[in-house]
């Protein structure tokens, strides 16, 4: 791939039945900007913004209905900031937030009772494509 993205400023590919697959933006034959991946169906499947081939700025992912799953933002590729999951049916799941990568304050997370409760801190990492 970084042969067909050096000298191109911006970049899609298409499935096999014409719908989108990817779309993205380069410098310098780098991701820099928005990149985006979609799912068969033509849903938006991630949403993340780069710097210098790096995520840096907020990240979204979908399920293949189009419901956001994961929203998280990162600088310098760590996640920092805060960080929020949701079920299918759009009900937060968790949150919490990071700082350089590292789990920093309380999470709350959904239990057995779908009820939001409060958890202790503890390391999470989560590795998702592009």
């Amino acid at each position: 791939m970084t042969g067909l993205r050096r000298n191109v400023p911006s970049y899609e590919a298409y499935s096999p039945n014409g719908l989108l697959r990817e779309r993205s933006t380069y410098k310098d034959g780098e991701w820099d900007g928005l990149v985006e991946s979609y799912y068969e169906n033509g849903q938006l499947k991630t949403k993340a913004t780069y710097k210098d081939d790096e995520r840096d700025g907020p990240s979204e992912y979908y399920y293949e209905s189009g419901q956001l799953e994961w929203r998280v933002i990162y600088k310098d590729g760590e996640w920092h900031g805060l960080s929020e999951s949701y079920d299918e049916n759009g009900q937060l799941e968790s949150k919490g937030t990071y700082n350089m990568g590292e789990d920093r304050g309380e999470w709350i997370e959904d239990g057995e009772t779908g009820h939001l409760r409060p958890l202790s801190s503890r390391p999470r990492k989560r590795q998702l494509a592009p």
